[in-house]
């Protein structure tokens, strides 16, 4: 991937929230060339296939509310790729702020 300038982009880390889909592929990616990843995930590692699983190195925020994780991932990331389905989802409030 380029940016502007036509310079390499250097991944620092990889920022996903863990859901099942592109979350993980996400993550799988990056381990897989050496970039680390990290992220918030719900409490009780939370997810839709059950929880997030324990060899990813993430860190649970207070509340098991995936909008409480979703805003902090945000927070926490330089770059935000989001993919919103339902506009009932909290995925959107945090990218308009």
């Amino acid at each position: 991937m380029k940016n502007p300038v036509d310079k390499p982009v250097i991944w620092k880390k990889i920022i996903t929230g863990g859901q099942t889909g592109v979350d993980r592929a996400a993550w799988r990616g990056a381990i897989e060339v050496g970039v680390p990843i990290s992220g918030w995930v719900p409490r009780e590692r939370r997810a839709e296939d059950g929880f997030v699983p324990m060899d990813y190195p993430v860190a649970e925020v207070y509340s098991p509310a995936y909008g409480v994780r979703t805003a902090w991932n945000v927070r926490d990331s330089d770059a935000t790729l989001g993919r919103v389905l339902n506009e009932s989802m909290g995925a959107p409030e945090c990218f308009r702020e």
